[in-house]
């Protein structure tokens, strides 16, 4: 992909599900962890829902923070 767009991209699996439980010590839970993906539940629909509503062009970064977090962007602050 970095060869098609001459530049560097991220790249980062997302596993959205609804009404679906997992606890945290769950094995399938540590398998996405392990994978470096991002686990979108109900919560975080319910989240992600009110910052549209509330802060329309906020949510965007809101979310790319969530899915992003504690990853190295790029070497600026």
């Amino acid at each position: 992909m970095e060869q098609v767009l001459n530049r560097k991209i991220k790249i980062k699996y997302v596993f959205a599900t609804k009404n679906l439980r997992m606890g945290v010590d769950s094995y399938d839970l540590k398998r996405l962890k392990e994978a470096r993906s991002f686990y979108y539940n109900d919560n975080t629909y319910l989240y992600i829902q009110n910052l549209i509503k509330n802060y329309k062009n906020a949510a965007r970064y809101q979310f790319l923070v969530l899915v992003f977090k504690n990853a190295k962007i790029n070497d600026k602050k």
